[in-house]
């Protein structure tokens, strides 16, 4: 015997509901670790973002004190030495901050990766005090060292990133950052050879690697930036003030190392017009940081969405889960209750006058009809039994009265045997027919007990029949056992069903949402789409099991239908013995008017008798031992007539504990 015929059906119930909730629980719970690694890379992403808009920072303030020392430095005046030092604390603030957010960090990696720049930071005060002295040897390349730092640090921390499209954002602000930065450079480099009104070979070379570098990162800008930023980055390079920009770099470029005159641009307004520039370099990247901490903003704010979902499709999956089965449980027991009951009811009392009364559509109110079939068969076979019992009984009492007509006439047949002792000797011929008539008279009564014999074996057959009943009966109720195991078993793969396929919907949609979403870099949702593939098995799996149940219950419903008709049958089996014992009885009716009438014969022959008494006297003993034996017999026959009555009324008895 399996575990699932051991249990109850509230049981088996709350075992399926159980399983669904743990099923619930555990899928959520790996959906909910996979969508808080998204919220925790999420948020990570974003104070990423927001780290590298402060390297950015630190890196355009370091590059505008240093264009502007190299203007001090070419030209040592109050004003631009006052220039220097307002910069100087921007550059310290912008440092600032950077530390301070670093401090949000716990990672250690992230610290460690920023200590070079850190260590360049720390030699800008040694740099400042040469400045200070006109000393600018260092100063130039310092700078630009803390700048590449900042950049190249901004590039590293790209890879800690893991939207594919932030990821895309971060490398177009990064490149825009190396072009300010080339572009400060130059601006820095030439502010300074315009101020002094000569250069030599290096600072030339030098200027053509900024101007190289910058028409790289224009081509890969022009590539990789959206139609929106790409159209504004065409207008700020084709400009005027870029155009004056691109004529000083041709004519350095161009001319020999030495003193020069004339430039396109003075040195006055040289920084004024490489700032404006820069400027709207500076303005096209920081609307470019401003859309990465808005869409570092938007993922975090998505993965939390989802989270939020998932917890709430998961909380509200539970609720339904738990209330479908608790409604379960409840009419399933509620019914139960009402049919335990009922059968405990007929089971004590034999009362099959009230149906079974279940209200609903399920597979228990199906049994409850088939319960009540059952009880209606029956109840029309108890109403078979019962008339022929009744006539039966009606046959035993004319048959007592047949059998005291018969023993009256044996006891004067006796007393007239007695008296033709002194019959007369020309009784001779009528001796003969008495003795013809008692032969005859014995006859008859061999022939009604034989009759009373099959009436007394038709009884029995009858009472077979009602065993063969009963056994139908009993067949019924495995039967009916056996449906309400089927429909036990039907419940908990249903509700199997209902759970996975809820789950697998829910899978499906985020697998479709997280693939669309990370695109070619959706392999690391393979999980889930694997999961969801593998609860599409296990429902059509359920589904088989399901026909096969469905066919099995058919089965056994017309298993049912059969024993229902086989019980019937034995009903009419009851019925046609009864009616065969009724022949009978009428039979034995016959037999005894044939035996009072043989009985009438024998009176007038003894009348005739007692004229001829002494003819007779030799045959006195052997009518009287005939008529002794007479006696016999009908004793017998009242002996087995009180014996068929009393079956009856036991059989009556059986049936009037009944109540139908």
């Amino acid at each position: 015997m399996n575990l699932a015929s051991r249990l109850t059906i509230v049981s088996l119930t709350t075992f399926s509901a159980v399983v669904a909730v743990l099923c619930i629980i555990i899928i959520s719970a790996l959906l909910g670790l996979q969508l808080n690694s998204e919220a925790h890379n999420a948020t990570h992403s974003k104070n990423i973002v927001n780290l590298m808009q402060t390297l950015d920072g630190v890196a355009h303030n370091h590059a505008v004190e240093r264009g502007l020392t190299a203007g001090f430095l070419g030209n040592p005046t109050a004003n631009r030495r006052q220039q220097v030092i307002t910069q100087r604390g921007n550059a310290d603030a912008a440092e600032q901050k950077l530390r301070e957010t670093l401090n949000t960090f716990n990672d250690p990696s992230i610290k460690g990766l920023l200590q070079p720049l850190f260590g360049k930071l720390s030699q800008k005060t040694a740099i400042r005090k040469e400045v200070d002295n006109l000393n600018g040897q260092n100063a130039f390349n310092g700078y630009s060292q803390i700048n590449a730092y900042s950049i190249n640090a901004i590039s590293m921390l790209r890879a800690s990133i893991t939207s594919p499209k932030q990821q895309a954002a971060i490398e177009q602000s990064i490149h825009l950052a190396w072009l300010k930065e080339r572009a400060g450079q130059a601006r820095g480099k030439i502010n300074g050879i315009l101020a002094q009104g000569t250069f030599n070979a290096v600072a030339q070379k030098d200027i053509q690697n900024y101007v190289t570098d910058m028409q790289t990162a224009t081509t890969y800008l022009q590539n990789i930036l959206p139609a929106n930023e790409l159209t504004a980055f065409n207008n700020i390079i084709r400009d005027q003030n870029s155009q004056n920009i691109a004529k000083v770099h041709q004519f350095i470029m161009n001319s020999a190392p030495g003193e020069f005159t004339d430039p396109p641009v003075d040195s006055s307004a040289w920084f004024a017009v490489a700032t404006t520039q820069i400027g709207q370099v500076k303005g096209l990247l920081d609307g470019r940081w401003g859309y990465n901490v808005a869409l570092a903003n938007q993922i975090y704010n998505t993965a939390n969405n989802h989270m939020y979902l998932l917890i709430g499709g998961a909380i509200g999956s539970l609720l339904l889960v738990i209330g479908i089965n608790l409604s379960m449980v409840f009419g399933l027991k509620t019914q139960l209750r009402a049919l335990m009951k009922k059968l405990a009811y007929v089971a004590d009392s034999g009362d099959l006058s009230q149906p079974l009364a279940l209200t609903g559509n399920n597979e228990l109110t199906q049994v409850a009809i088939s319960i009540n079939r059952t009880h209606n068969s029956f109840k029309t076979m108890l109403d078979h039994v019962t008339q022929s019992v009744r006539a039966s009984s009606s046959i035993s009492g004319e048959f007592d009265e047949v059998s005291q007509e018969v023993m009256h006439d044996a006891q004067e047949t006796q007393a007239h045997a007695t008296s033709i002792a002194a019959a007369v000797e020309e009784m001779a011929q009528s001796s003969e027919e008495l003795s013809g008539s008692a032969i005859e008279t014995q006859k008859v009564s061999d022939a009604l007990a034989t009759q009373i014999k099959r009436t007394l074996k038709v009884n029995e057959e009858a009472q077979t029949s009602i065993d063969m009943l009963t056994t139908q009966m009993s067949v019924i109720n495995e039967k009916a056992n056996a449906t309400a195991q089927q429909v036990n078993a039907i419940n908990s793969i249903l509700a199997t069903i209902n759970a996975v396929s809820e789950q697998t919907n829910l899978l499906a949609l985020n697998a479709a949402i997280e693939a669309a979403r990370a695109g070619e870099y959706g392999r690391g949702f393979a999980v889930v789409a694997d999961e969801v593939r593998n609860l599409a098995t296990r429902s059509k799996d359920s589904t088989e099991e399901i026909v096969n149940l469905l066919e099995a219950l058919q089965s056994a419903s017309e298993q049912v239908t059969h024993a229902v008709s086989d019980g019937q049958k034995s009903i009419d089996t009851s019925v046609e013995k009864v009616n065969q014992a009724k022949q009978i009885a009428e039979e034995l009716q016959n037999e005894a008017d044939v035996l009072n009438q043989q009985a009438i014969q024998f009176a007038a022959v003894s009348t005739q008798q007692s004229q001829v008494s002494k003819q007779i006297a030799k045959q006195t003993h052997q009518v009287l031992d005939a008529a002794t034996r007479e006696l016999a017999a009908t004793k017998k026959i009242e002996s087995i007539r009180q014996h068929f009555t009393q079956t009856g009324q036991e059989l009556q008895n059986s049936v009037d504990s009944f109540k139908h």
